[in-house]
Order: C-alpha cells, then structure tokens, then sequence
C-alpha cells in the first residue's frame, strides 16, 4: 500500500459537459476495503458487512474484529453484544454497553437492559459527556434521543413523563412535542389536521381534515367525506384537483409525487414540487427505481407498452439508454455493461467503458453493523481491485423557465441579483429572500438609501432584512419577529414592491388597469396591486389576471427588480 502523503494532490478531473456536470476522483482507488464517506483525516470503510475506519493511509484505526463505525469525530464499536465509544486516537471512553444509539455533539446516549424483538433494547438510558466522562443525565430513561435541532435530549420517564436538558446536563424547557414534520419546514402537530409554517404560524387549516404529502412549493390535501385530492400552494391557494385522487408515493428528497386514482395503481399521473403535471394520467405507467436517485427525476415503465421513460422533475425528457440508471440528482447516467461507463443526460462520455472495473450508484447504502451508510459520493473499484470514491459535482440544475431567463440574465448583468440569489429559479420566494433581492436592487440604484439600520427583529439579525425593513419596504408579523422563511404571494409581493418604488421615488405614471379577478384581491392589497401596476413593475400572469394569492416565484423576484431598476432610470 502506497502512502498517501497529500489527498488533494491526487485528485483528478475528468471531464466537464455540456450540463456542467465534472467527476473527481475524491477518494483515490487505493484501499482493500470499499470506501464509503470521509471525516477529516479518516475513512468509513466495509468489508463484508463490517465496519472498518482507516486512517488516510489505510492503516486501521483499531486492531479489532468488532465492527467500527465514524459518528461525528468519534469511533463507535461494537454491535448487539456490546458498544463503546473510543477517540480516533484510540482512547476508550465510555463502558461497554448494551446499546450506543446516537453520538453527537460530543455527547453519547448509552443504555442498558435487554434485547426484544423487533431489535428494540428494554431498559434504561442516560447521557455521558466524552469530553469529560461525566454523566449529564442519570442513567434512568426508557426513551433519550437528542432534539430535532440537537440542542437538547429529550427523556421520557416510565410514566410517560417528558423532560428537557442541555448539553450540560441543565434541565430547560422541552420543545414542542408531538411535531408531525412535513416538507420545506412546514409541520403539524400529532391529533391536529393544521399545518404549520416552520415559526409556527398557520399555513393550512379548517375545512381540510387530512395533510396527504408536502412536495417543494405544494401541498396535497383532502377534506372530511370528500374523495377530491386537492393540490394548493404554500399559501392555500388551489392549483388543481383530482377526482378519487390520492398520494400513492411521496418522499422526502424527491421533488415530485406519483398520484393513483381510486386506490388503484392503473392509471398513475406524477405532479412536480411546483405543482405541474409532467405526466397525466396513465394506464399502466409504473415508477421504477433501478438504483439511482429518483429526488430529481423519475423513470416510468408503462406495462401495457414496454416503453420506459425517464423525465427529470421539471418535465425534461432524458433519452433512455439500455441498462443505463438515471441519477438525475447528479446529472449522470450509469451504463451498466460488462465494463461500467458514467455518461452525462446528454448521453456525452463523462467517464469511458473499462477506467473501473465497478462503479456504484448515488442511491447504495451500505450495512455496517446495526447502523448504514450512505457513500459520500460514488463507489468505485479500479482495474486492479482497489476502492475509492467518484465525487460529482454541478449536478443537474433546474433551469428558469424560457420566458423568464432573458430578463434574469438582464437583471444578472446589471448587479440586481446577488451571486448567491442566482438559483432555483422556479421555487417560492420566501419573505426573507425578498428583502435580499429587494436590498441589492437599492443598493445598486440609489446607494444612499442603504446604510441605515433602525428596525430590530427576534428572529432574525439579517443585514438585508434590517435594511429593507429599515426604509419601510417589509414589515414584521407580530411580536417582535419576521418569519424570513414564510412563503410570499403576488399580492403581499406587489405592495412591498409598492413601497420600494416609492422610496426610490419612482413615478407612478402609468394607466390604471382593471383584472378580471379583482374580486380575489384582499383588501388591503388593492392599492398596492394597483400602484405597482401603474408604476410598471409588476404584471398580470396573463391579459386579464393578476392571480393575487398565487406564489412569488424567485424568477417573477428577478424580473421586478429588473423593472424597478428600468423604472428609477
């Protein structure tokens, strides 16, 4: 074995496509055993199931048939007959015990009893700082995880009891319990149908007795004795229906929903996390996963025809290739032949036939022990049987939309859109992301405006949220806070944009226009709907329709900033 005196010098660059998609070999094909993620200067390494952790030249960090797992720059050991915790310089520091769950924050939760079916511990369980070895909660709880957010353990008594502590081991207030998490934040608590935005506020309630899924920008509900599936905005306004409709698979890291109708799985349709139908309803259509990731695309094979489809989550048809596996996530297709080949979704040659003699998918997971790990990257085997890893990066990027992109390479060039602004273009603005547009648009068209910092909020210290706020543009939402990840609508977005042409002392010189659904406007947004307008910095979504309550798209964020900055002119 080769030592490796510098990992980064290894690194090698293949090639880049057309979809900005590059392969480096991040872990170098040198080690015995397959490489599955890398901390620092150590690798989590399996062999036949076993967890081996090596350092960066291979050697192991123990000299033990135990299994050995990396958690959070500890080494966990053991499995069903007795775990420990050591450092990776290979100093034990807890006792064995029965069961070892989670480590983290330099903090292990350790627990004694016995084992039952199904793999469940019975006994008690307490907390040990590894900094010091001391105990920061006793040893007594038949239940101790760590928060959602990792600043505190939870512990419940036999009783049922729930208490709070610290990472000292100080006893705090117990977050709110009972949270039913849902996508982008949102949450509803147990027993209750209403779904909550991440602050807390009310998102979706009342006459919608069941939340089906959360998808990006979408929510899928139904109410009491109605076979509708109703498909509403973040906000709660109805995008579409589906007569006997219902979720039939939803994920977390996916972003689309396969619908069925009348709990039957004949005809399916998939919806994106924007709400689009990128395949209606089809008889026989089937989602398949060969391996790969399916977060931003999908494969579909109709049982009725034999074809297989694949689509990535924004509607784009990708050519299907014989036994390739889309990893739309990635932006690269694995050719699975004799010798393995790595192709871009262009079907350009990221990495030939015959480089390695095996090359993992983004969707393996390896069991290590108890625990399983998900690779770090691409797994792969050289010609001579050696393991490393594939990285990919500048995967597949959802596009905005054709209409939209001129103006936002327009607003791009003109210093409107910060670097870190420039993405997912198609997404919801959040009322946090407006004011960072907002705030670089004044910046760039009346630098003066921008210095003065006077409004204060609980939730945030956000220097563009200050700002904003601090020229009357944004206002708070009660008590002190802001709610910077709050969806916004057209018509919150239209009198926040009305504000923001005034203080830049914009002219409202333009003619008045009446929308067909003027009825839909709330009723504090009417003037702001209508100065803006007139001022020409926001549109209908079509000739007739300014869609009030619909989403503010990040790319519709763009395009008014572009018109405020015309308009200044």
């Amino acid at each position: 074995m080769k030592k490796l005196v510098c990992l980064a010098l290894a690194v090698l660059l293949l090639v880049t496509t057309a979809f900005a998609a590059s392969v480096t070999e991040s872990v170098p094909c040198q080690y015995d055993n397959a490489v599955v993620f890398r901390e620092g200067d150590y690798l989590q390494t399996v062999k036949d199931g076993r967890g081996v952790v090596c350092r960066l030249d291979g050697t192991a960090v123990l000299d033990t048939a135990e299994t050995q797992y990396l958690l959070d720059g500890y080494l966990h050991v053991g499995a069903y007959e007795g775990q420990s915790v050591w450092s990776l310089d290979g100093k034990k520091l807890t006792e064995t015990w029965d069961d070892i769950p989670e480590v983290a924050h330099d903090v292990a939760i350790c627990g004694k009893g016995s084992w039952g079916r199904p793999a469940t511990l019975h006994g008690v369980y307490g907390a040990v700082d590894l900094k010091t070895g001391a105990w920061i909660v006793p040893q007594e709880y038949p239940s101790l995880t760590f928060s959602q957010d990792g600043t505190c353990l939870i512990a419940q008594s036999a009783d049922g009891a729930v208490r709070a502590f610290d990472l000292t081991g100080a006893e705090v207030r117990a977050p709110e319990d009972g949270r039913v998490p849902y996508g982008n934040g949102m949450y509803r608590l147990s027993g209750s149908s209403t779904l909550r935005y991440s602050d807390g506020a009310v998102a979706l309630s009342g006459v919608y007795g069941s939340i089906e899924a959360v998808c990006g920008d979408v929510i899928f509900a139904k109410k009491p004795n109605d076979e509708t599936l109703y498909c509403l905005s973040l906000t709660g306004q109805v995008l579409n229906t589906y007569a006997n409709g219902y979720v039939a698979f939803s994920a977390d890291d996916c972003d689309f929903v396969v619908l069925g109708k009348n709990r039957e799985l004949e005809e399916v349709a998939v919806v994106n996390r924007w709400g689009e139908t990128i395949s209606p309803f089809t008889k026989g259509d089937t989602l398949l996963s060969s391996g790969g990731s399916t977060g931003k695309g999908l494969e579909l094979l109709n049982t009725a025809t034999g074809k297989t489809r694949w689509l990535t989550a924004d509607g784009m048809e990708i050519p299907y290739v014989e036994n390739g596996i889309l990893m739309a996530r990635l932006g690269v297709i694995l050719k699975q032949d004799a010798q393995p080949s790595l192709l871009a979704l262009d079907g350009s040659v990221l990495i030939p036939a015959g480089k390695y003699q095996t090359i993992g998918t983004d969707g393996a997971v390896y069991a290590v022990g108890r625990r399983t790990a998900k690779p770090d990257g691409l797994v792969v085997q050289s010609a001579d049987g050696k393991y490393g890893l594939l990285r990919v990066d500048g995967g597949y990027e959802y596009p905005a939309h054709t209409w939209a992109q001129p103006e936002i390479d327009d607003a791009i060039a003109a210093g409107l859109i910060p670097a870190e602004q420039q993405r997912d273009w198609r997404n919801g603005c959040t009322r946090g992301d407006f004011c960072r547009f907002v705030a670089a648009a004044v910046r760039t068209i009346s630098p003066e405006l921008a210095g003065t910092e006077t409004v204060t909020f609980t939730d945030t210290d956000d220097a563009d949220i200050l700002c904003a706020a601090s020229l009357g543009i944004v206002n708070g939402v009660g008590e002190g806070k802001f709610a910077p990840d709050r969806p916004v609508t057209r018509q919150e977005a239209a009198v926040m944009l009305s504000r923001a042409a005034k203080a830049l002392g914009i002219p409202a010189s333009g003619e008045d226009k009446t929308f067909a659904d003027r009825g839909e406007f709330a009723t504090w947004a009417v003037d702001g709907i209508a100065d803006t307008v007139r001022r020409g910095v926001m549109q209908g979504v079509s000739a007739d329709r300014f869609n009030a309550r619909g989403t503010y798209t990040r790319e519709q964020a763009a395009l008014t900033m572009l018109r405020l900055f015309h308009a200044a002119k």
